[in-house]
């Protein structure tokens, strides 16, 4: 498993801070039992850091006015139907 993880972030072509600090944890995972409760979370924490896209950048471009705009008449629309239904309970 640590063997895994050691391939996973020398594979994953971190920045140098980021090296250093997998590394480092990843040499306290190697002394840890697997039955420590601190563990799964060092393991989710080094799975995590190997399958970020490092490096990468998007090409998409974000307009966060548009976003909002959407966001809001999505709210509005979603209001609408709630005031819509009629919460009195059943029809007898």
């Amino acid at each position: 498993m640590v063997y895994l993880f050691h391939q996973k972030i020398s594979q994953a072509k971190l920045p140098e801070n980021v090296q250093k600090v997998a590394m480092k944890e990843l040499k306290r995972i190697k002394k840890m039992s697997p039955q420590m409760p601190e563990y799964p979370m060092l393991r989710h924490y080094l799975e995590l850091i190997s399958e970020l896209p490092w490096n990468k950048a998007s090409t998409d471009r974000i307009d966060i006015r548009k976003a909002r705009e959407v966001n809001f008449r999505n709210k509005i629309q979603i209001s609408e139907r709630v005031n819509e239904v009629d919460f009195s309970g059943p029809r007898l």
